[in-house]
């Protein structure tokens, strides 16, 4: 028989071929030790400690895990106890009976016990003590190695290379030796005692077992450095690890074992299995013949024994000691005694055969290519139908409760016989696939069936309720299903693939429409890997044999270990923006490291492959990710606030973490955002908006103020322009005017003189009450003083004004009682004075978004004029310049404008001949 060994040898990993020692941490890790250092293994890759590391020596003797969680090392130079991730020596200089340490054991009370070439001693409390007496009762007979240490209830058992010695655990005494004869010499070189209370020992010649009753060798592998074995040790989820010389060995029990070439059979290539009546288990295979199994032997029955067929795809015992093969070669029977072919004179037969089946009224039902035969008990009957395809073979049959045979057909689709008519329904009942290999009806009359997409199941009572299916993404290790049997019970059904057995709860399904399925492959244990068709045989005791391409594979379910063992979950690592980083739990992160990688690991020794993890980020999702393989997970762009992220995993059973691994960190506002700097800028906003406020409200009332002066100012200098423009002197000699006109009868020049002058004082009324008026008002009040002027002055002058046509008068504005000032000082100062008639010419050019306003007069000039000032008796003292300048300045803060003057004394020949005053005025609209 074949037990099945995982093994590591350094392709994958491991320091050296030769395993010394090992044991497990806290997480679940494995640490190994070998000959060139310590490996630390997690199910998916190992790590490597050496003496660069702190080991006191490469050569590793010994391991083991104290009740505090520090793993000691055993060197021939010392101890080395791994705490914190750091190690820590120990040798006879701190009190090591000797510096060859062989083994590690702690007792009960928490005292680790080392074996050392010269015995006994113990650790506690910091300190080693030395058991002399015992030691010399060790040596007796010569120098004892002690090995290993087991316990039960009341004996302390001892490996030692004398054999195995037995102590009493009270008072430290050897009560008896033993040497079992399978050890093949004294040395047992390891000892331990199962979770099953199975005692396991190791030799330099292989593992031997003890049941309680018996001893058995185990042999590990064919070649002899595997079974130099050199340490045992069981984990926390019962896996047996053995350490030899040809690497690092898994056992987990011993559910599958397989029968090949090696055992008897000459074909590896299994297919239909039957044990008769008498307990014979008779095997079909491809190229083979027919083999039967009895009393721990296989027989090949083939030609010699006058079996023709070399392919026998199916076995049906008709009666006991009666068998019918579906062969290549037709229809065979045997007896108990010879072989015989089913004569094939009706030509009822062709070559191929594939199914045998007996239904409720006792028709034998066999299944070929193209074809069907029934046989009542006296003939035989072919039947051909119409399917899915030309070619078609029957390679299944199952009858349901109501009588309905339900055929199987590979390429073909399910045809449905109900007594009378062959129909193809497999699209009509809602099957996605023409092959069905494989069919089984359970009590309650669902059927089960084996295509190349799953297993099926469908109840032909109920044909409105879809078909259930399962396959590879509800955890089946293939869709491609050749054969299909339930346990013992029908609570479980296993589904053989090319890929492996899988295992399906169906009561599970039943109860809570969970689909719960555990594959085996050849990592558990399935060397067969492909199952073939008909391969299945289930015996009374629960044992199930399956055919596969590789041999015949017994499961034996007392022999499989469910794992009902938690993985071991532990987040072993953090990247910040895909950086490898170390953080504490409850750490806290600026705002821009708000992309984070974690990285965790689920221990699961039995089968790492199987692990699968759900994990959430508490304050980022609200629901668990759905399981995965992948062991890392990244959130980018995380905003601030506090987080959790929990992680966890299940083991190769689907048997989940009750309790996840956690980290909880925060990821910091931005100071920004903070309280206290929201809390300092508004307090410094609020500051700023009411020192604005008052600065605002100041300037309001200072620009009032100056507004209010301006006002009184424009309004002050406004009455004195006005009052420039209708001074006593200018009305005085205007009612002289007009009196004279009365003097001397003229009436009329007497009523028109005045009729002008009311105009005139009423457009000044007018205008003085508006900053800016029309050219064309300003145009009308200038004419009127000029004519009223010239009549006054008894036509001493003469007036033109020109105005640009581009200039809008009506529409345009200019400041009022602007330019009358500058036409009174040419006439007074200018005109008057000068002998003989005078002219004064006015001109309005725009320019721009301005006019430039000419007032010309060919008077005596400044320069005479003021000459003419300093020999007068009484000099008119005349203000509207200065008025009018003062004005201007007013006019030009409060528009906001560019009104400016420049005066131009003219000459001739060297001569004053008059002046020129050039006057801009920026030009408002109406």
């Amino acid at each position: 028989d074949g037990v099945s060994f995982a093994n590591y040898t350094p392709k994958s990993g491991l320091l050296n071929h030769s395993v010394t020692c090992i044991t497990e941490d806290k997480e679940g890790n494995l640490w190994v030790g070998t000959i060139a250092g310590i490996n630390k293994f997690d199910g998916n890759k190992f790590a490597s400690y050496t003496i660069k590391d702190g080991l006191p020596d490469n050569l590793i003797t010994a391991a083991f895990k104290d009740s505090e969680n520090n793993v000691w090392f055993g060197t021939d130079r010392g101890i080395a106890v791994f705490r914190d991730g750091v190690f820590t020596k120990y040798t006879t200089k701190n009190g090591l009976i000797n510096d060859t340490v062989n083994t590690f054991f702690q007792d009960k009370k928490g005292n680790v016990w080392i074996g050392t070439a010269e015995g006994l001693c113990s650790y506690a409390g910091g300190k080693f003590t030395n058991y002399e007496t015992l030691n010399k009762s060790l040596q007796t007979d010569g120098m004892v190695n002690v090995n290993g240490f087991a316990e039960d209830n009341e004996f302390l058992y001892v490996a030692t290379t004398k054999g195995l010695i037995v102590t009493g655990k009270t008072q430290v005494s050897i009560i008896g030796s033993y040497i079992p004869k399978e050890c093949k010499g004294k040395n047992i070189t390891s000892i331990l005692k199962d979770s099953r209370n199975n005692i396991w020992l190791g030799t330099p010649k292989g593992l031997i077992k003890y049941d309680g009753l018996t001893f058995s060798k185990v042999s590990v592998r064919i070649t002899q450095n595997s079974n130099i074995i050199h340490n045992l040790f069981e984990d926390y989820e019962h896996n047996l690890w053995i350490g030899t010389s040809a690497g690092l060995f898994k056992y987990r029990g011993n559910p599958f074992v397989s029968y090949g070439i090696n055992d008897g059979l000459t074909s590896n290539f299994i297919y239909g299995i039957v044990r008769d009546k008498k307990n014979n288990l008779w095997i079909g295979s491809q190229g083979g013949g027919l083999y039967k199994y009895s009393n721990n032997q296989i027989v090949n029955y083939n030609e010699d024994f006058g079996l023709k067929a070399k392919t026998v795809t199916a076995i049906y015992e008709n009666k006991p000691g009666e068998l019918w093969l579906a062969t290549d070669e037709g229809l065979w029977m045997y007896d108990g005694k010879l072989f015989t072919k089913k004569k094939d004179t009706s030509k009822v037969f062709h070559d191929q055969l594939n199914c045998i089946y007996k239904d409720s009224k006792n028709n034998i039902w066999i299944g070929g290519n193209n074809e069907l035969f029934k046989y009542d008990g006296k003939e035989f009957q072919r039947y051909t139908f119409k399917c899915r395809n030309e070619n078609y073979q029957v390679w299944d049959i199952v009858e349901d409760k109501s009588g309905t045979i339900w055929i199987g057909t590979y390429l073909g689709g399910l045809i449905k016989y109900d007594g009378n008519t062959f129909t193809e329904c497999s699209e009509q009942i809602g099957f996605n696939n023409d092959s069905f290999l494989a069919s089984l009806i359970d009590k309650e009359g669902n059927i089960y069936f084996g295509c190349l997409d799953g297993v099926w199941i469908y109840n032909p009572a109920t044909p409105n309720v879809k078909p259930v299916n399962f396959n590879q993404s509800d955890g089946m290790s293939s869709d491609l299903v050749y054969c299909i049997t339930f346990g013992k019970k029908e609570n479980e059904l296993w589904a053989g693939t090319n890929q492996g057995l899988n295992q399906i709860n169906i009561s599970e399904y039943k109860k809570s429409g969970k689909k719960l399925i555990i594959p085996f492959g050849k990592q558990e244990g399935f060397t067969g890997v492909e199952c073939n068709s008909n391969g299945t045989w289930v015996d009374d005791d629960g044992a199930i044999w399956f055919g596969t391409v590789y041999g015949l594979v017994k499961y034996d379910p007392n022999e499989y270990i469910e794992n009902k063992a938690e993985s071991k979950i532990s987040i072993t690592g953090f990247s910040l923006f895909y950086n490898d980083t170390i953080l504490k739990n409850g750490v806290h992160l600026s705002h821009y490291d708000n992309s984070i990688t974690f990285n965790y690991s689920g221990i699961c020794l039995t089968n790492p492959a199987k692990v699968k993890y759900s994990y959430i980020l508490e304050g980022f999702e609200k629901t668990w990710s759905p399981p995965t393989a992948e062991r890392s997970t990244n959130y980018s762009n995380l905003p601030p606030g506090t987080y959790t992220f929990k992680v966890i995993s299940s083991n190769n059973e689907n048997v989940w973490n009750q309790v996840p691994a956690t980290f909880t960190f925060t990821i910091d506002i931005p100071y920004w955002k903070t309280w206290w700097f929201i809390a300092s800028l508004s307090v410094l906003i609020i500051l700023i908006l009411y020192l604005s406020v008052r600065f605002r409200i100041r300037q309001i009332k200072t620009r009032e103020k100056l507004k209010t002066e301006m006002n009184k100012k424009i309004a002050n200098i406004e009455s004195q322009a006005l009052r420039s423009q209708m001074n006593p002197h200018f009305i005085f000699n205007t009612m002289s005017s007009i009196q004279h006109y009365i003097s001397n009868n003229d009436s009329d020049a007497a009523m028109k003189y005045l009729s002008k002058f009311a105009k005139l004082m009423r457009k000044i009324m007018d205008n003085s009450k508006q900053q800016v008026i029309s050219v064309s008002e300003e145009l009308d009040a200038l004419n009127l003083y000029l004519e009223l002027e010239v009549m006054r002055f008894d036509k001493k002058f003469e007036y033109i004004i020109n105005v640009d046509k581009s200039i809008d008068q009506n529409y345009e504005q200019i400041p009022s009682m602007l330019i009358q000032p500058y036409i009174e000082n040419a006439i007074i100062h200018g005109l008057l004075p000068k002998d003989g008639n005078g002219k004064i010419s006015i001109t309005l050019l725009r320019q721009g978004d301005t006019i430039l306003c000419t007032i010309e007069d060919n008077g005596i000039g400044r320069k005479n004029s003021l000459e003419f000032k300093k020999n007068r008796v009484q000099q008119y003292k005349s203000m509207g310049m200065n008025i009018t300048q003062e004005r201007l300045d007013i006019l030009n803060s409060s528009l906001k404008s560019n009104i400016f003057v420049e005066i131009i004394d003219l000459y001739n020949n060297g001569e004053p001949s008059g002046t020129k005053v050039n006057l801009t005025i920026p030009i408002e609209t109406n």
